[in-house]
Order: C-alpha cells, then sequence, then structure tokens
C-alpha cells in the first residue's frame, strides 16, 4: 500500500510552506534548472524578478494553492526563455522552492531586456 497524505494534511502543509513567500520575490532564470533549490546558479541568466504581496498564496483547497496577484517586473533585467524559477524570502537571498515555470503564466513568454513581464496565474501542489 502507497503512503498519502490527506487533502486537509496537503493544504495545512502547502499554507505554511508556501508563506514563506509572503512580501517575497518569484525570479525568473534561463538555462539549465539546477538540481535542487539549495544548489547554487551555475551560468544561468536572472530574466526577471516579480514581487508577491503581503499574502503571496490564496488558502490551499483540494491540495493546490493559487498565488495570489504578484507585482510584474517593470523592466527585464535579461533577454531569453524562462526555464525554471525560484521562490525566494522577503529576504531576496532565501530561496525556498525552485520549479519549472509551467505552473505560471508568463507574459511574454520570450521576454526581452528592458520590458514589462508579469505572471498572471499560478498555483502549486502536491
Amino acid at each position: 500500500m502507497a503512503d498519502s497524505l490527506s487533502t486537509v494534511s496537503k493544504n495545512l502543509a502547502l499554507d505554511a510552506f508556501l508563506s514563506q513567500g509572503n512580501n517575497g520575490f518569484l525570479r525568473l532564470y534561463d538555462g539549465t534548472m539546477p538540481a535542487s533549490a539549495d544548489a547554487s546558479l551555475s551560468g544561468n541568466t536572472l530574466l526577471a524578478e516579480l514581487t508577491f504581496g503581503a499574502t503571496a498564496f490564496a488558502v490551499a483547497s483540494g491540495g493546490s494553492a493559487a498565488t495570489n496577484a504578484i507585482t510584474r517586473d517593470e523592466s527585464a533585467n535579461a533577454g531569453g526563455t524562462a526555464t525554471f524559477a525560484r521562490l525566494y524570502k522577503s529576504d531576496a537571498t532565501t530561496c525556498f522552492y525552485q520549479l519549472d515555470p509551467s505552473h505560471f503564466t508568463v507574459t511574454p513568454s520570450l521576454i526581452s531586456a528592458g520590458q514589462p513581464v508579469e505572471v498572471s496565474t499560478g498555483s502549486i501542489g502536491f
């Protein structure tokens, strides 16, 4: 028999985990995704940095939590296609999650330096 969490437990875990993003940052990078969120970036370019609000994610439901509004980056740092994202705490230095950008809708998909970058929707779940 496989181990599993109840939906209630998933929701509690997500709410606690994702609260680390409150007033934090979503950074979009190009290049090969590092092996883990603890691994150093290696040859990756920061394309854009967006800001989470005071409450980064909505209350989890059904084992998933949607992003609340994310403040767009008015001027992208560099051009390219985001191949992964990292979520940072409000201290702007502590990465607590690394993920594939398919969890979010990034506009535009091909980023140009100096242009606005938005993330309109996103969710993370178990």
